[in-house]
């Protein structure tokens, strides 16, 4: 970052300078960030309005905290590159770095905890003139979530059941699901422990084009091997699509597993033999079916060659919300999602830890804004009223089907303050 030289009446150099700085970002919740801040090898610059910049080539940050209600963030240290802090009336106005590291981060919001083993930042961090924050590419690495309620976190839905559409997460989740364009394709080898035929393995492709937040089930059907295919068949029956348990060799045993009551623009479109995704994430168990009845036939899943590929590159989708409350996925130059990718694989064998392999499942996304106004978010709403994100990739060690480790590296990120 290139930092303009300004008209100074004193300039004073100094191996060591150490300062206390407390800053303030009132339009971002009124987040306080305290700490000390050590340069090497300073330029000290005094103006005749009585500001002082220091200029560095490298600092550190030591015992840095970040406080504001229901938010905490600490760091021990920081250490900086190319540094400019400006001063003006004794306080820190100004803070820029071309080059940041910090170890150890730990972030708790509102019963969520957020753990960084190391933390790099590259390319500056700028105020805009509408005061959103601008990082460069920022890399995480040993990154740690815990959520002692996930719910806790989410907004509660509103109350009025018959307000209009786009009132809830789930119709939200919908209408982006509806708009996915893209690919599925992965392979699967399950072990099944049948009766009377005793354990089967088979290997399943499965090729699945998604148009319009739909797929061909009886793609699913065909992609699975013979023996699989007998004991799990989809069933159109008037206007319910069932998933159904019909195994082989065994009288009377056909059960429902799952039931989709279907809507007429879904008839419709399952009489074209495909499904929308938002549809099959409602099935329901009909009454009086164990809830591990199809778990119990399964003795391991292999996952292998996992490639996922999802863009929503329509307009923006728009959720309002009581209130006068909103949540807008996507911006007029931002698609809401732009080629989102999963590669990898997965094994889940039931066995208990340490004995099951990990795997790796990488994730990616080209780009993605989320703009939030007047909607409840665990507090979240206080801080920040929109992100922007671009090059995200995520890779996370798995355990079976639960992340393990994960790291984050991110290309460019734009915070927007709130409203």
């Amino acid at each position: 970052m290139v930092t303009p030289a300004l008209p100074s009446i004193a300039v004073l150099k100094s191996q060591t300078f150490v300062l206390s700085f407390q800053v303030s970002l009132s339009n971002f919740g009124g987040i306080v960030i305290e700490g000390e801040l050590a340069f090497d090898d300073v330029q000290i610059r005094v103006d005749a309005a009585g500001g002082v910049r220091l200029q560095g080539a490298r600092a550190r940050m030591n015992s840095v905290t970040a406080l504001a209600p229901g938010l905490s963030l600490r760091v021990p240290s920081i250490e900086l590159r190319e540094v400019t802090a400006t001063l003006a009336g004794g306080a820190v106005v100004e803070l820029c770095a071309d080059h940041a590291v910090a170890a150890a981060v730990r972030l708790d919001l509102h019963g969520m905890a957020i753990e960084i083993a190391t933390a790099t930042a590259e390319g500056g961090l700028r105020r805009d003139a509408d005061g959103s924050l601008h990082f460069g590419s920022a890399n995480l690495q040993g990154v740690g979530v815990v959520i002692d309620d996930l719910r806790a976190q989410l907004p509660e839905p509103p109350q009025d059941l018959s307000a209009p559409l786009h009132t809830t997460f789930g119709e939200l989740l919908g209408e982006v699901l509806d708009r996915l364009e893209g690919h599925v394709g992965f392979q699967v080898v399950i072990g099944v422990d049948l009766p009377v035929i005793g354990r089967r393995q088979t290997t399943s492709t499965f090729d699945l084009p998604v148009v319009s937040g739909t797929v061909e089930y009886p793609r699913i059907e065909r992609g699975l091997a013979c023996i699989i295919d007998a004991a799990f068949d989809f069933e159109l029956r008037g206007d319910t699509l069932v998933l159904e348990k019909d195994l082989p060799l065994i009288p009377f045993d056909n059960v429902t597993t799952l039931v989709w009551k279907l809507n007429p623009t879904e008839l419709q479109i399952a009489q074209a033999g495909r499904v929308r995704f938002a549809t099959l994430l409602r099935g329901e168990q009909p009454p009086g079916i164990p809830n591990n009845d199809i778990a119990q036939l399964l003795a391991f899943v292999s996952i292998d060659g996992i490639a996922i590929d999802f863009s929503v590159r329509t307009s923006p989708v728009v959720l309002a919300w009581p209130g006068g409350g909103r949540i807008v996925w996507g911006t007029t130059q931002v698609p809401p999602l732009d080629t989102f990718t999963i590669r990898g694989n997965l094994l889940c064998t039931g066995d208990a830890e340490p004995t099951t392999p990990p795997t790796r499942i990488e994730m990616g996304l080209a780009r993605t804004a989320v703009q939030v106004d007047g909607v409840p978010l665990g507090g979240l709403e206080a801080i920040v009223g929109g992100v922007e994100l671009h090059g995200l990739e995520v890779e996370a060690t798995m355990m079976g089907f639960v992340p393990r480790a994960v790291s984050i590296r991110l290309g460019e990120v734009r915070l927007t303050p709130r409203a």
